[in-house]
């Protein structure tokens, strides 16, 4: 038998808890991406003085070219050039800093300005860290100054005791300071964040009353047209049946009829005028359609609504007067849940394209029908809903979910080609027409 053949080498594997040690330092909570440009400068500016101090006057006597006094110059670039760093990575540089100080009591040094690094490292994580890594990094540092004071005054005894507690008040101080300085910045942006969110609450909210009205004025436009038309073909039919024995009373019914026209004109020019009446940018907008209720659902989460969009079915375009009404109804649907439902989890857009219809069906996990008052609000402007579906002879449910919440269900049948309605044939009243197409006029 063939001998198998050795598979590939398992590759050696990084252990988990020191992936999660670089992840940790290697990603920092500050401000900046990169370091700004003040920092570069604080660091270079900090350097410069204790750069100058080691080199006129080194610490404990140590020779600048020795090796304690080598160590001390690299000592001082990387305590306080980790300080450009101190809000892209605050973490890192609080470590660097601080292993660098101590590192230079170690290799002999008593004195020079390295400490200073220590103290801006942990104002900065403080101020620009996170709340644990903060206190870790003071409650850290406190334990070294202890330490290196009981050393130096266990040793040679030139340290005082009092300067202890003195030390260790500075460094609290200093944690405190730049606690503060967090706590501040982060309040200072919660508050612009609900601004933010306020402002765009209130433009959607304009936004939707304007929508809400115009709905309104096209309602009451198709009802205009569509009474003041009907009143039209009966009375055209009615003359034409009497023009032949009794022109006079044709001509009164030709009369009635110019009357009623002129009266629609004014109305239909009344409320063209009141829609045309806008002067933002977006007047000569199309109509909305399906393709536009992922913009209508991240304006509504952007507000703070937990709201998402499910498609079932193979999407398709569909006649654009379904698609009008389609969205429109999710529109109102998404506005009562604002108004009504109180506090909600999730609430849930399905538009589903079936052979014959388009069903839209809006869910939420909110109070449902529990308030009479809210399904008083909800029922007016379930009747508008309810109008719009009754022009497609679809179907309109609403009301409150098995388990809580609330259901708006509407199914839009899609008009087939050449069903459009019949008009009258000559000596035929309008309610034959009707008779024959299987339903009234709506």
């Amino acid at each position: 038998m063939p001998e198998p053949v050795p598979g590939p080498e398992p590759a050696v594997r990084t252990p988990a808890w020191l992936v999660s040690v670089i992840d940790r330092l290697s990603v920092g909570e500050g401000t900046f991406d990169r370091p700004p440009l003040s920092d570069v400068l604080l660091a270079g500016l900090l350097l410069v003085p204790a750069v100058i101090a080691y080199a006129l006057q080194p610490s404990a006597g140590i020779e600048r070219t020795s090796l304690a006094g080598l160590a001390g110059w690299a000592l001082l670039l990387v305590a306080f050039g980790s300080l450009a760093w101190r809000r892209v990575i605050p973490t890192m540089s609080m470590i660097t800093a601080g292993l660098a100080t101590g590192a230079w009591f170690l290799v002999g040094h008593t004195d020079g300005f390295i400490p200073l690094a220590a103290m801006v490292a942990l104002y900065s994580i403080a101020a620009y860290g996170s709340r644990s890594d903060g206190i870790t990094s003071l409650v850290i540092t406190e334990f070294f100054v202890a330490v290196s004071f009981v050393t130096l005054i266990a040793g040679d005894g030139q340290v005082s005791l009092i300067q202890l507690p003195v030390n260790l008040f500075i460094f609290l101080g200093i944690w405190v300071l730049g606690d503060r300085t967090r706590v501040r910045r982060e309040l200072v942006e919660h508050l612009r964040a609900q601004a933010e969110q306020a402002e765009r609450s209130r433009e959607l909210g304009t936004e939707l009353a304007v929508s809400a009205e115009r709905s309104r004025i096209s309602r009451e436009l198709h009802d205009v047209i569509a009474h003041s038309v009907s009143v039209m073909v009966v009375q055209a039919g009615a003359g034409r049946r009497v023009a032949a024995t009794d022109p006079s009373r044709a001509a009164e019914v030709l009369a009635a009829i110019e009357e009623v026209g002129r009266d629609a004109l004014a109305d239909l020019r009344r409320m063209v005028g009141v829609l045309r009446d806008d002067p933002g940018p977006g007047r000569l907008a199309p109509q909305p359609t399906l393709a536009d209720l992922n913009d209508l659902v991240d304006r509504l989460a952007a507000a703070g609504l937990p709201v998402r969009v499910e498609y079932v079915g193979e999407v398709r375009p569909v006649a654009s007067a379904v698609e009008v009404s389609a969205y429109r109804l999710v529109q109102e649907a998404l506005t009562n849940v604002m108004k009504h439902a109180g506090t909600v989890w999730e609430v849930v857009v399905t538009i589903r394209y079936g052979e014959g219809a388009v069903v839209v069906e809006v869910d939420d996990d909110g109070r449902g029908a529990a308030s009479s008052e809210g399904d008083a609000h909800r029922g007016s402007g379930l009747l508008g809903m309810r109008e719009r579906v009754a022009v497609f002879d679809g179907t309109l449910q609403a009301g409150a979910r098995p388990g809580g919440g609330y259901r708006v269900r509407a199914v839009l049948p899609i008009p087939v080609e050449g069903g459009e309605r019949e008009m009258p044939r000559a000596g035929e009243e309008p309610a034959a027409v009707a008779d024959r197409s299987g339903g009234g006029d709506r």
